[in-house]
């Protein structure tokens, strides 16, 4: 594993917008429209401080959570808890467990796809 030092607040190396969850706690029960492997679209923060975010959410068979959001969220980390909203209502929460790529391994796998089509 190659570790590289950060610069700054903005690096793409510090954002990504995948991450999994272990089974949610929903406040009043699982809502009716997230059914497994369907999309379901609501609204998430994971630091209270942040403002709510669109996300979508995929219900898997275990009853976990696999979550991409609209915009590439700052300093997502296993251990932290994902809050989900539908307006200002709370759903519930669950456990990070797994944040995806990052938006830096994103933008590099992307490069070396093209270069390796244009070879």
């Amino acid at each position: 594993m190659v570790v590289r030092q950060v610069s700054g607040t903005d690096h793409p190396m510090l954002f990504s917008r995948y991450f999994s969850t272990c089974k949610p706690h929903w406040i009043n029960g699982a809502p009716a429209e997230l059914q497994p492997h369907a999309p379901f679209d609501c609204l998430f923060r994971f630091q209270h401080s942040y403002p709510l975010t669109k996300c979508r959410l995929l219900l898997s068979a275990d009853d976990c959570l696999e979550v991409e959001t609209e915009e590439p969220q700052r300093a997502l980390a296993v251990g932290q808890y994902a809050v989900f909203y539908i307006g200002d209502v709370c759903l519930g929460s669950a456990s990070i467990t797994h944040v995806g790529p990052t938006e830096y391994q994103l933008q590099h796998a992307e490069t070396n796809q093209h270069a390796a089509a244009e070879s």
